[in-house]
């Protein structure tokens, strides 16, 4: 038991890790690009050649994806959750049952899974009373997720920590790309101000611009997805270990 504890918490530490150095990789490296590759930083600065360049631009790659992490939780999410709730709140106006998983904030998602009778039976078995309405709250979600995931089996664990990696690792990669869009298209409206620092910005495209922003919906989809399925699949999961150790039990 503690050799699978010591290899699922490096099994986290080294997808945490990588989910936070490529965004940041991908921030350092899209600025250096945007903003004409200036002459003070060489391809070998950006891109090392050696050891001693790596162990350097790893470490910065991880603090800036941090940084990327800190932006993707105070602006990117807050703004497109408030643009798509809205949006399937007008839906619903047509189509009442319209649930759409895949592209729910994470709000809506645990309110919706509070009500779902895998939720309600893992309640009732770690509690041992039924779950009231007066409790739905996001307290009680992650605290119940907290507990459902401690009893489950290493490789269901593995699952589970996979899907969080995956989720955060494209709102990382959409967050560098948004704040890449916004830099590029600030190279376009203040052109004279860069060139007085001395830089000489890619030449701004709007089809280019366009295809970015697109790009940046593609990861912000998977991350909505892979977001849905780390949230709710534990208590299916829960469920079925619970069925599979009854049967156990009675025979």
């Amino acid at each position: 038991m503690e050799t699978e504890n010591i290899i699922s918490a490096a099994d986290r530490f080294f997808l945490d890790f990588i989910g936070l150095v490529l965004p940041g990789a991908a921030l350092v490296l899209g600025l250096w690009v945007i903003l004409g590759q200036p002459t003070f930083l060489s391809l070998s600065t950006v891109i090392p050649e050696d050891v001693n360049g790596w162990l350097i631009f790893v470490p910065v790659c991880y603090t800036v994806g941090h940084l990327v992490n800190s932006i993707a939780v105070t602006v990117v999410l807050p703004f497109f959750e408030f643009i798509i709730s809205r949006i399937i709140y007008l839906y619903r106006e047509v189509r009442a049952d319209y649930n759409p998983y895949y592209l729910m904030p994470e709000t809506m998602l645990m309110t919706l899974a509070m009500g779902e009778v895998s939720f309600v039976s893992a309640h009732e078995r770690i509690y041992g009373r039924d779950l009231k309405d007066t409790e739905k709250a996001k307290g009680l979600f992650r605290d119940l997720r907290s507990s459902v995931m401690s009893r489950l089996s290493p490789s269901d664990r593995s699952t589970i920590i996979r899907f969080t990696f995956t989720a955060q690792f494209n709102i990382g990669i959409a967050s560098a790309l948004a704040v890449l869009a916004i830099v590029w298209l600030s190279t376009a409206l203040f052109s004279t101000y860069y060139q007085s620092l001395g830089l000489t910005p890619l030449r701004f495209s709007y089809t280019g611009w366009l295809i970015l922003l697109v790009i940046i919906f593609l990861f912000l989809e998977r991350y909505f997805r892979f977001t849905a399925r780390s949230l709710r699949t534990p208590f299916s999961m829960f469920a079925s270990d619970y069925r599979a150790s009854s049967k156990g039990a009675q025979q």
